[in-house]
């Protein structure tokens, strides 16, 4: 019961209600509509010019910039035909399954590190192990130019690079879905969010966005990765199908906690509300109302891709589908209906054998 106590304490700790959160970032745009509503394009343009590009060394980090993403991409194929393609063939994977098992493997592996650097970052490092439990103390000492340590330069540039890879990713190297064309523009948004972030100075809230991110990728892949090898050898293979089970339950539940509650009561609250109180006190916070808006289309993809997770569950329950999968996939949908259509034919032919051997009887 302790160890429950102290994991409940820790999920909410420094949350409020979702109604209390609607209510202040409410009052966060009344404030601001009144107060400061500065977004013009010459007054966007103006602050631009003095509070975000002036931090930006365009030489230099452009060039890490597309330099990283470059080694992104070759990582990403000598691992290919050099690690994930041997393992499927040594473990002789379905065809179909061998071919996207290269990118779950790839994703997992880099998300992995992505996220375990971050909660480095937020709960190793000591300047920073304090924007968790208050996620409101991020302005506190906010000021446009404001140093950044160079663990936060270098996750922020491995993330940004990443996206940019993920860009080519997603158009050349990945398996084709209903939301790829989302996807890519989820990649254009992430990279201006961190980008304008990281020139703004607004990287300490940037790392909870991040924070609330990757983990979910994480269960996410690991899921589909097991779902590849649960049919290899010409076997079904039991201990895969639990794990992608389990690794389904946690990713369910970790896009519940970390994009649907931490990240509308945490970030949402602390970018809408608690940034104009900081704004009350300085009256300087460029960009208010530019990044809430990409922070909240942020969150409108994570509402439609849970949508896909209601899905999913909708299928199961109507036995429509009987195992885990992307129901992103449309072959994946057409193959679990077969599926379920063969079995539910099988069961009625089985039930009118035993019905007339019972009348024959």
């Amino acid at each position: 019961m302790e160890y429950i106590s102290g994991f409940y304490s820790f999920v909410t700790n420094g949350v409020p209600s979702y109604t209390q959160t609607c209510y202040d970032i409410k009052w966060g745009l009344e404030y601001w509509y009144s107060n400061v509503n500065d977004f013009s394009p010459q007054t966007f343009s103006k602050d631009l010019q003095k509070y975000a590009l002036p931090y930006f060394e365009v030489k230099k980090d452009l060039a890490v910039i597309v330099g990283l993403a470059v080694l992104w991409t070759i990582l990403r194929y000598a691992l290919t035909f050099a690690v994930f393609q041997p393992i499927a063939s040594w473990c002789q994977l379905r065809s179909v399954d061998a071919k996207k098992y290269p990118e779950s493997a790839w994703k997992l592996l880099v998300y992995i590190h992505t996220w375990a650097f971050t909660c480095y970052v937020i709960f190793g490092l000591p300047q920073y192990n304090n924007i968790y439990y208050d996620t409101d103390s991020v302005w506190d000492d906010f000021e446009s130019g404001m140093p950044i340590e160079p663990t936060v330069y270098s996750l922020y540039m491995l993330q940004l690079s990443f996206y940019v890879h993920s860009i080519y990713g997603t158009i050349c190297m990945d398996a084709k879905r209903k939301d790829t064309l989302l996807m890519l523009f989820h990649h254009f948004l992430t990279i201006s969010l961190i980008g304008f972030s990281y020139a703004s100075r607004y990287h300490k809230i940037g790392l909870m966005v991040l924070f609330v991110h990757d983990v979910t990728d994480i269960a996410l892949e690991f899921t589909k990765v097991n779902v590849y090898f649960k049919n290899r050898g010409g076997q079904f293979h039991r201990l895969n199908e639990i794990m992608s089970n389990v690794g389904f339950v946690i990713f369910a539940i970790c896009w519940y906690l970390f994009r649907l509650y931490w990240l509308p009561l945490k970030v949402l609250h602390s970018t809408g509300y608690s940034s104009m109180i900081r704004h009350q006190q300085t009256n300087h916070l460029p960009f208010y109302l530019f990044f809430n808006i990409m922070l909240w289309i942020l969150q409108g993809m994570n509402i439609y891709w849970f949508m896909f997770i209601l899905y999913f569950l909708f299928k199961v329950a109507t036995g429509q589908m009987t195992e885990v999968d992307d129901v992103r996939e449309d072959e994946v949908v057409k193959e679990a209906m077969v599926k379920a259509r063969s079995k539910s034919s099988t069961t009625s032919t089985r039930n009118t054998v035993n019905n007339k051997s019972r009348k024959t009887d």
